[in-house]
């Protein structure tokens, strides 16, 4: 392929060949969650999509607009946790950030999104469970505390491990 300008375009026929339908840039720019006026710039060879932008097409183009571009291919693994995460509704990602990033308790959280306690360990279990799913863990993460920081309870001492003296 010559340039990515004519790979959009075949990338853009496949899209309406798929939908059954012509569709137009403003609906491709949608369905792709780019910005309309950067997608025709793109098309007509005005510029070419950045290194973020790159990433952004890739989840609904592929890992090959990198090689059309002439950019490094992420690193797979991360590139798959990055689309999941990319995929949890904006909630549940704000849940999960402010508990492990800002190292929030349950309780802080709910006062700061304005919900119950209970509605929080909800949204958080939910965003975990999603998570694990897509990531193929199979392994039960343990419910936070509510009265814990996400640090708080990383440092306490198992149960199930012997304690030296």
């Amino acid at each position: 392929m010559d340039n990515f300008e004519t790979w959009l375009e075949q990338k853009f026929l496949q899209w309406q060949s798929a939908r059954g339908k012509r569709g137009s840039i403003r609906e491709f720019s949608e369905w792709l969650r780019s910005d309309q006026k950067l997608v025709a710039h793109w098309m007509r060879g005005v510029r070419k999509p950045g290194p973020e932008n790159a990433r952004v097409l890739a989840l609904k183009l592929g890992l090959e607009v990198y090689d059309v571009l002439g950019l490094p291919r992420p690193d797979p693994d991360f590139f798959r946790i990055q689309t999941v995460w990319d995929a949890l509704p904006e909630r549940e990602r704000m849940v999960v950030t402010l508990y492990y990033h800002e190292e929030l308790t349950l309780r802080e959280i709910g006062e700061i999104l304005d919900l119950s306690e209970g509605r929080i360990c909800q949204i958080f279990a939910q965003a975990v469970g999603r998570l694990r799913d897509a990531l193929g863990v199979s392994v039960k993460p343990r419910a936070p505390s509510a009265g814990k920081r996400a640090a708080d309870a990383r440092k306490a001492p198992s149960a199930t491990k012997a304690v030296r003296v």
